[in-house]
Formats: structure tokens, sequence, C-alpha cells
């Protein structure tokens, strides 16, 4: 994304990098007390999603695995340990979140670090979810990534 303009990129990587550790962090209600999640992401990065609660009140609450494989070609996965604040009265739930990012292709792997910064709307047993991930890729080369998905989720 924005390759051709590595100071949008780079702005907008810092922009939702500050995003990260400005967002406060309380309690937010999970669906329905229900702890896993499963279902399906689409945009910058695409594929599978799933997200465990700890079951804890306060500090770091779940943890989210975002998975996409196109056969015979790539591999990717991204995990956070997140951190949430529910908009009293709404089912909205901001979310942040620190993490890492694995990519393996025919030609290279690559790791680096992943956060998250994105929005959650908790309804049922079901949420509805748009996420931002900022990413440093640190091997083989140090690069910048800005990525993002919406998706939904089942709780089990």
């Amino acid at each position: 994304m924005c390759s051709e303009r590595p100071a949008l990129r780079n702005a907008l990587f810092v922009l939702a990098a500050v995003l990260v550790l400005l967002i406060p962090h309380t309690a937010a209600a999970q669906p329905e007390d229900r702890r896993l999640g499963v279902g399906i992401l689409v945009g910058g990065f695409s594929g599978l999603s799933a997200k465990y609660y700890f079951g804890l009140s306060k500090g770091i609450r779940s943890t989210d695995l975002h998975l996409s494989i196109d056969i015979g070609s790539e591999f990717s996965a991204m995990g956070h340990l997140l951190l949430e604040r529910a908009l009293p009265g709404s089912p909205l739930v901001f979310v942040t979140g620190v993490g890492v990012l694995f990519e393996h292709t025919k030609d290279e792997s690559r790791t680096g670090a992943s956060g998250t910064v994105g929005i959650l709307f908790v309804k049922h047993r079901f949420d509805v979810f748009m996420q931002v991930f900022p990413q440093v890729i640190f091997v083989p080369d140090i690069d910048t990534l800005l990525r993002w998905s919406v998706g939904i989720r089942y709780y089990l």
C-alpha cells in the first residue's frame, strides 16, 4: 500500500501507532460472556480470524489471530494482545493492541511487529469489526506496512 508514496505511508503508519498509545484502556463487554470467536476478514489482509477472551476485567483482555493462505504460494499470520474500551451505553468497543507478523512466500519469509487499532460492533454472539494494522518488518529487510480489514466473528 502507498508504495509509490513513502511519505504518505510513513505518516499513516505514525498516526496509527500514536492512536495505539493514546486510546484509554478499560474493560469492555465481550459477546454474551463467550470466550472464543471465529470468523472471516477481508481487505488488505484477508482470511480467517479468531479471538479469545481471557476472562479478565482489566488490562489485556483478549488476543486475536488472523490467518491468510494462498494455497501453494503464500501464508501469513498475525496475532495481537488486545486492550479494549467500551463506549458507555453503546455496542461499540475500541480496540488497540500489539503483536507479531509472519509471512512466507515461495521467494522469502518476513517477520515483524504488528499493531492494531480498531472498532467492534458487538451484538449477541457476533462482533463486526474494522481494524487498521501498522506493521514494521524486521527480517529480511526493514520495511513498514499499513493494512486494514473488516470482518465478522461468531462466538461459540
